[in-house]
Parts: C-alpha cells; sequence; structure tokens
C-alpha cells in the first residue's frame, strides 16, 4: 500500500474531465464533479492499494457522480415530483470548426441518452485510451 500523492494527482484532470463529461453530459456539471472530486480526494490522505492512481481517481469520481444524482433527485421529488429534468446541452461554439463543435454536441446527447452502465464503460475506455 501507498499513499496517493497529491503533486502527481493533478496530472490526472483532463481524463477525469472527459470521463464526467461522458457519464453527465453536461460541461458545467462535469467540472463541477471533477472539482468535487479533487477537494474530497485531496482533503485527507488516501492510501491506495495498486499503483494506479487514475483508476482510483476515476472510482472517486463516479462516487461523486452517484452522490450528485441522488442529491438532484431528492432535489426534483421536494421540488416538483414527478417532473422530468430538462436536458442540459449547451451549444458548445468553436471559431476554428463550428461543424466539430456541433459533432461533438450531438456526440454528448447520444452519450447522455445511454443508460448509466453503458456511460460508465465508455467514460472508462476513454480514459484507459
Amino acid at each position: 500500500m501507498r499513499k496517493l500523492d497529491p503533486e502527481g494527482a493533478g496530472d490526472h484532470i483532463d481524463a477525469l474531465f472527459r470521463a464526467a463529461l461522458a457519464m453527465s453530459g453536461s460541461r458545467q456539471i462535469a467540472e463541477d464533479l471533477v472539482q468535487e472530486t479533487y477537494v474530497k480526494v485531496l482533503s485527507r490522505p488516501r492510501l491506495l492499494r495498486r499503483d494506479d492512481d487514475l483508476g482510483y481517481l476515476v472510482k472517486a469520481l463516479r462516487n461523486t457522480w452517484y452522490s450528485h444524482l441522488r442529491k438532484e433527485r431528492v432535489r426534483r421529488e421536494v421540488t416538483d415530483p414527478g417532473s422530468q429534468p430538462p436536458e442540459d446541452f449547451p451549444a458548445r461554439s468553436s471559431r476554428d470548426d463550428p461543424q466539430a463543435a456541433l459533432e461533438a454536441t450531438e456526440v454528448l446527447e447520444a452519450l447522455a441518452a445511454l443508460p448509466e452502465p453503458y456511460r460508465e464503460t465508455l467514460a472508462a475506455v476513454d480514459v484507459a485510451g
């Protein structure tokens, strides 16, 4: 067993963001998930069983995502039972290639429509390469 290196944990922020984006389908939520994951993980020393910092961080991200979903479900039940949450797919603009931005939005919409286990699998494959 070894401690998670707080200095090296920041090296995985891009991979975590891609995984969070695949899970949530929303850039804003993905940014919040990654930030919350790092706050939780770095708040105290973490012992790792394997030499896989990224794997540990992705697992922590997944747990943060589940917590987010639970909070949202409770919030929706309290504020308006039976209502469906609005789809949160902000248009992404790109000065260099608007067609690529449109395609990326369509891909994210398709990912968000997948059942949760499939989204997680695709996120893990994207992160792992």
